[in-house]
């Protein structure tokens, strides 16, 4: 197999270091690349010749799944979802929108070159810890990952103190029909009520105070 190109997606130096550490000496990549946040991917993308992505979810200007998805629809390159989230949900879901594997942060040094080569001969690869784990032990910034990019705006939104009436004239729906979102919101995410979903919005980077 000749050997081929790597972009390690990842806003921590010290973390992609650390990939880099543990790849090298499997030599099954001629040059690796690094970036930092969505529009360096896209940026590097149009200029490098990339053969395999690992992508962290959580990123300066954005959430990982909008790599995902476009990634999959236009150029079909390989991606290991590399994440401190260690979640069976989140796992699968990243999956179904068109990743190839996931494997937790902690474990890379036990299961990166597996589920590179894994990948590499055209499987997938889910981390076994996280395939063990009890859905109903998911937390909830976890599940945000797994929200569609319409639930993901209403969140947004919401977190911000809009109400159901100005979220509904923004986004050309019903009350009726944004007053269900929210509440399927809260219920996918294991929310009690508002506060706590402003706290998740905070710690995820989607509002500031």
């Amino acid at each position: 197999m000749h050997k081929l190109n790597l972009l390690i997606v990842d806003d921590h130096p010290l973390f992609r270091k650390g990939i880099i550490s543990v790849i090298k000496d499997a030599l099954i990549f001629e040059k690796i690349f690094e970036a930092s946040t969505i529009k360096e991917v896209f940026d590097l993308l149009k200029k490098e010749k990339i053969d395999f992505i690992t992508l962290d979810l959580n990123l300066p200007d954005g959430d990982g799944i909008n790599i995902i998805e476009k990634i999959d629809y236009e150029q079909n390159i390989p991606i290991l979802v590399i994440t401190t989230y260690n979640s069976q949900i989140l796992s699968r879901d990243v999956l179904k929108k068109g990743a190839k594997g996931y494997i937790a942060k902690e474990n890379i040094s036990d299961n990166l070159i597996d589920a590179i080569n894994t990948i590499l001969r055209g499987g997938n690869y889910l981390d076994a810890t996280a395939e063990m784990l009890d859905k109903n032990s998911e937390s909830s910034t976890e599940l945000y990952f797994t929200l569609t990019k319409a639930e993901k705006a209403i969140f947004k939104m919401i977190a911000e103190g809009k109400t159901s009436k100005e979220i509904a004239f923004d986004t050309g729906r019903s009350v009726k029909t944004i007053e269900n979102q929210r509440g399927a919101i809260m219920k996918k995410l294991n929310l009690k009520n508002e506060t706590e979903l402003v706290k998740l919005a905070l710690k995820l980077d989607i509002i500031d105070l």
